[in-house]
């Protein structure tokens, strides 16, 4: 089973006050990062990944544990265990220390923080958020947080955004979050991947252009 929080048989630091397991059997990172992260089950419930883990709202979003192991179980072999925390500002500190031993391919456990944070953290965190998402040597670690980035007010996002068009492992995500924020100002950027040599970014970049006013 290939994990998408912990290699097995180490032991899971304390990430957050309250963390929730949930195993997919098919879904890689990369899959649920194209699709914009978790979803809730019934489109339009009102329910926010964050309130989700921090309720348990099993009926909005993916089944849960509060055992890791329990979610190994319902994932098996070739399958991911993701983790849902509900406190993000702590969980910078903790996507930094992360060793790359046991995260080489940066879609383990740094991804796993990431996408909480993509949830999480806000604006008074932008610039931490937008100093790792430029820091290349976090390689895909860093896709949720640069999608998280569509979320923001700031204005210096679009800057940061675009200025990632050309980093292969998180441009896609540039543009979907670029599309978020329906900028002019990233016109020409979006532009330039209508050609991109993968569908899914193509796509994107055809949806990101379309919502400009």
């Amino acid at each position: 089973m290939e994990m998408a929080s912990l290699p097995q048989k180490t032991p899971a630091p304390t990430l957050a006050p309250m963390t929730w397991f949930s195993g997919e059997i098919r879904r890689a990172p990369d899959e649920i990062v194209r699709s914009g992260g978790f979803q809730p089950r019934a489109p339009g419930s009102g329910t926010s990944l964050a309130g989700f883990a921090a309720n348990n709202t099993a009926s909005d979003y993916v089944s849960t544990s509060r055992l890791e192991s329990v979610a190994e179980g319902f994932a098996g072999r070739g399958g991911y265990v993701y983790g849902i925390s509900t406190d993000g500002l702590p969980m910078i500190d903790e996507f930094r220390r992360v060793n790359s031993s046991v995260d080489p391919t940066g879609t383990g456990l740094r991804w796993t923080i990431g996408n909480a944070l993509e949830v999480l953290a806000d604006d008074s965190s932008f610039d931490e958020l937008a100093g790792l998402a430029r820091d290349r040597r976090y390689g895909k670690a860093r896709q949720m947080l640069v999608l998280g980035l569509g979320k923001s007010k700031r204005p210096e996002a679009v800057e940061v955004l675009v200025g990632l068009m050309d980093d292969p492992e998180v441009d896609g995500q540039a543009v979907m979050a670029l599309g978020k924020l329906r900028t002019p100002l990233a016109r020409a950027a979006l532009e330039s991947k209508r050609d991109d040599k993968r569908a899914w970014v193509r796509r994107e970049a055809r949806k990101a252009l379309g919502r400009l006013p």
